[in-house]
């Protein structure tokens, strides 16, 4: 598992995560204090493919509007 992403709300790091799994991503993500959201993907061999499709998701982070679970 490897660190792709960090972020300052849950909003963004879910968005992220989403987006990475409706593309065949295995992801998640967690948080530290003070409030940083960290994305993670589960296998190694999708790297690449996640920090591309991050770059994409940063453009229009719009693209994966569903809110995360409270």
């Amino acid at each position: 598992m490897r660190l792709i992403a960090e972020f300052q709300t849950e909003k963004e790091a879910f968005g992220l995560q989403i987006f990475l799994q409706n593309h065949g991503i295995k992801s998640l993500y967690d948080s530290t204090v003070p409030p940083t959201y960290r994305v993670w993907v589960v296998e190694e061999d999708d790297i690449e493919k996640a920090l591309e499709l991050h770059k994409e998701w940063l453009k229009n982070p719009s693209s994966s509007p569903i809110e995360p679970e409270k």
